[in-house]
C-alpha cells in the first residue's frame, strides 16, 4: 500500500513543490520511498510502502514509452497470470510489480481497464497524449481518494490531510457534511468534511480532460439473477471462491500474517490461510486487560485448533492521548468507536508484519448484524403497530421480543418498538442505522442550523439507498444498502486509515469482488435462516473452526465507552463541550451539548454515542478547522 497525490491542468508542471509538500504529509502510508513524474500538464506523486517487487517497483510506473504514468495506492490480485497474458500480446515490461499490469491493460482496453483489475486501488493514471487524468477506487472502496477543483486544475491525494497542504485548498466546513456525520457516523461520498473538498465513491471513475470532470461507476452490485443452488451446492462454490480469493492475498515479498478475533469471518480466513501454506499462519489478536477478555481468550482456542503461530497483544489504551491523533489521522469527522481498539491492533501487529489479512465484510455480505433479524421481526408486527393494536406498547413489544436482544427488555423498548414499527420500511431502516435521530437533531440544532441544511440529510440517505422496492427481497435491499453505505463509509475508512497510519497494509479475502457478487445472488433464505445469520458461511466455516464460534453470538469490537466517559476522561470531555468553542460554531442550540452531558451522567438520558459524535466535530474543528494544536489535550 502506498500514498498517492498530484495535480493536473494548466501550468502545474512548474508547480511540483506543492506536491511534494502533498507527500510529504504521505510518508506514513509510504515510508520506504517516493517519486515523481512531472509534465507540463500533469504532476503525479508517490508515496511507497514496498509489498512486491521491493527493488524494482518504485513508482510512478510507466508503459513502453513513458506516454503513460500511474501512481496508485494499490494490490492488485491475480497479476501474475495477467502479465503472462499481456506479454504474449506484444507488452514488455520493465518491473516484477503489479501496478505495472494496469497501464498495460490501459493500453489494451482504455477506460475499461478497471474492470479487468482485481483488488484494492486507488488509482491516478496520467495519458500524455490525450492530455487525460484518470481517478479511480476499487469496486467495494477500500483505498481512499480525494479530489478537489480549483482554479482549472484538478487536485487530489489519499488522504484529506495531505490535499489540505496544497495552498488553494480553503478549509470552509461542509454544513451538509456534518449533518451527515452526525447521522451516519461518517461521511458518505461525494462530500467530505470541507465544502469544496470531495470524494470518490467506491467503483467510481473520475475523467479531467479538456478541462471538464466526467464522473461515472465502472461496477455495480446486483442482486439478480439468483442463483438456483442447493445448500450443499452453494457451500462448495463459496469454499471454492473463497479459498482463491484467500490465496491470492497471501502473495507477498514481505512478511504476512492475519488478525484474528475469535469471530466467524476472521477465523474462516485464518483456517483458509492454513490450508494454503504448509507452515503455520502468523496470527494477532488484542487484549485491553491483561489478556482477561474473552475475545482473546476464544482467539487462542481458534488459534490452537488452528494450529498458528499466535501472538496476543495487551495494550493499555489511553483515550485522552490517542484522541487527538485518531482526529488528525482522518482529516474529517469520524466517529465509529472501533477505530481505536483498530489503531491499537494495527499498530501492535505492524511490529511484527507488514501485510495482514482480515475479516472484514462477512457481515454485510452475508446477513450478519442485529439489524436484520430485528428488521424482520418489525416487519412481521408491522400490521399490529399501524393498526395501534389492543395488546399494547408493553404487551407488543412483549411478544415480539424473544430472538432479537435489542428487543428484549419490553418496558424500556416498547414505545419505539410500536414507533418503528409502524413506519414505512425505508423509514425503520433510516431509524435503525441513525446515530443521532431526525427528532433528536431537532432538539439539539440551532435555528440556523437547520435553516441552512433544510432537512436531515442522514435519513435521506439512507432511505435512497435502499432504493425502490421493485419486487426485490427486502433482505437484499437491506445488504445491498450496507455494503454501499456503512461498509465503505465506517468500516474500510476505519481499517485504511487506522492501518496507513503505521504502515501496514490490510487484504480483505472476504471483499474480493467476485465473493461480493457471489452473496448478493444468495436467496435469502442461504444467508439468513431462522435464528442463524451468516448460515451459508458458518456452514463453510463448519469444518474448519471450533463449534464454539459458530454458536458464539456476534460480539462487536469496541471499548467501553459509557465507563470511559464516566471515568476521568469525564471532565475532559465535559470542558471541551461547553467551553463555548462549539456553541460558537452555529451548529447546536447553545447550551445542547452540556445538558446532553449532564442527563447521560445523571442517568437521565442515553447520549452516549451523540456525545462521542458531538467531541468527535469538536477536536476536528481544533484541528482541522482552526489548525490549533491538539498537542496535550486532555492532559
Amino acid at each position: 500500500m502506498c500514498g498517492v497525490c498530484g495535480t493536473a491542468g494548466p501550468g502545474v508542471g512548474r508547480e511540483s513543490g506543492d506536491v511534494r509538500l502533498m507527500m510529504e504529509a504521505l510518508v506514513h502510508r509510504g515510508p520506504d520511498g517516493d517519486g515523481l513524474d512531472e509534465r507540463e500538464r500533469a504532476v503525479l506523486g508517490h508515496r511507497r510502502l514496498s509489498i512486491i517487487d521491493l527493488a524494482g517497483g518504485a513508482q510512478p510506473i510507466y508503459n513502453e514509452d513513458r506516454s503513460l504514468s500511474i501512481a496508485a495506492n494499490c494490490e492488485f490480485f491475480g497479476f501474475i497470470e495477467q502479465r503472462a497474458q499481456l506479454e504474449r500480446r506484444g507488452h514488455r515490461f520493465s518491473t516484477a510489480s503489479d501496478t505495472e499490469v494496469a497501464v498495460h491493460l490501459y493500453e489494451e482496453y482504455g477506460l475499461d481497464f478497471l474492470r479487468h483489475l482485481n483488488g484494492m486501488f486507488a488509482i491516478a493514471l496520467w495519458d500524455e497524449p490525450r492530455q487525460r487524468l484518470v481517478l479511480a477506487r476499487d469496486r467495494l472502496g477500500k483505498k481512499p481518494l480525494y479530489w478537489a477543483r480549483r482554479k482549472g486544475k484538478l487536485i487530489f491525494a489519499s488522504e484529506i490531510a495531505a490535499l489540505m497542504t496544497h495552498p488553494l485548498i480553503e478549509r470552509v466546513p461542509c454544513d451538509e457534511a456534518i449533518d451527515l456525520f452526525l447521522g451516519l457516523q461518517y461521511i458518505p461520498p461525494p462530500l467530505t468534511g470541507f465544502r469544496d473538498v470531495f470524494k470518490l465513491g467506491p467503483a467510481e471513475r473520475l475523467v479531467f480532460e479538456n478541462g471538464e470532470v466526467t464522473i461515472d461507476r465502472y461496477w455495480e452490485l446486483s442482486p439478480s439473477p439468483k442463483l438456483q443452488l442447493s445448500d450443499e451446492a452453494a457451500v462448495e462454490e463459496l469454499t471454492a471462491i473463497l479459498e482463491d480469493s484467500t490465496r491470492i492475498r497471501m502473495i507477498s515479498d514481505v512478511p504476512l500474517g492475519a488478525f484474528l478475533s475469535g469471530g466467524v469471518d476472521s477465523s474462516t480466513v485464518v483456517a483458509l490461510m492454513a490450508r494454503a501454506q504448509s507452515e503455520p499462519v502468523r496470527t494477532f489478536s488484542i487484549a485491553f486487560d491483561a489478556g482477561t477478555s474473552r475475545d482473546a481468550e476464544v482467539a487462542r482456542e481458534v488459534a490452537a485448533h488452528i494450529g498458528t503461530d499466535h501472538t496476543e497483544l495487551t495494550v493499555s489504551p489511553d483515550m485522552l492521548s490517542i484522541l487527538p491523533e485518531l482526529v488528525r489521522r482522518y482529516g474529517e469527522p469520524f466517529g465509529d468507536v472501533s477505530a481505536v481498539p483498530t489503531y491499537y491492533v494495527a499498530k501492535a501487529t505492524r511490529e511484527h508484519v507488514t501485510v495482514a489479512l482480515t475479516g472484514d465484510g462477512g457481515d454485510e455480505l452475508f446477513a450478519g448484524y442485529d439489524q436484520y433479524r430485528l428488521m424482520r421481526t418489525l416487519g412481521r408486527v408491522a400490521p399490529l403497530a399501524r393498526a395501534g393494536s389492543a395488546l399494547g406498547a408493553r404487551q407488543l413489544a412483549g411478544r415480539i421480543g424473544s430472538g432479537d436482544g435489542r428487543l428484549a427488555r419490553p418496558s424500556r423498548r416498547a414505545e419505539r418498538v410500536m414507533n418503528v414499527a409502524s413506519r414505512p420500511f425505508a423509514d425503520r431502516y433510516a431509524l435503525l442505522m441513525s446515530h443521532i435521530s431526525s427528532d433528536e437533531k431537532r432538539r439539539i440544532y440551532s435555528a440556523e442550523f437547520m435553516r441552512r441544511i433544510g432537512r436531515d440529510r442522514a435519513a435521506h440517505y439512507l432511505r435512497d439507498a435502499l432504493g425502490p422496492d421493485n419486487g426485490v427481497a427486502w433482505l437484499d435491499r437491506l445488504t445491498l444498502a450496507d455494503a454501499a453505505t456503512y461498509l465503505h463509509g465506517a468500516v474500510l475508512t476505519k481499517v485504511d486509515i487506522a492501518t496507513m497510519a503505521v504502515a501496514l497494509e490490510a487484504r480483505a479475502p472476504l471483499l474480493d469482488y467476485r465473493v461480493a457478487e457471489f452473496a448478493a445472488r444468495l436467496p435469502p433464505h442461504q444467508k439468513l435462516r431462522g435464528g442463524t445469520d451468516k448460515w451459508l458461511l458458518r456452514q463453510v466455516a463448519h469444518d474448519l473452526v471450533p463449534r464454539e464460534v459458530l454458536e458464539r453470538p456476534k460480539q462487536g469490537f469496541g471499548i467501553p465507552l459509557r465507563e470511559w466517559l464516566r471515568g476521568r476522561a469525564g471532565d475532559v470531555v465535559r470542558e471541551t463541550l461547553t467551553d463555548g468553542r462549539l456553541d460558537s460554531r452555529g451548529i447546536l442550540r447553545p447550551g445542547a451539548a452540556g445538558e446532553a452531558f449532564d442527563d447521560f451522567t445523571s442517568g437521565r438520558g442515553r447520549q452516549t454515542h451523540q456525545i462521542w459524535l458531538l467531541l468527535m466535530l469538536e477536536l476536528w474543528f481544533r484541528d482541522a478547522v482552526d489548525q490549533e494544536s491538539l498537542a496535550g489535550w486532555g492532559a
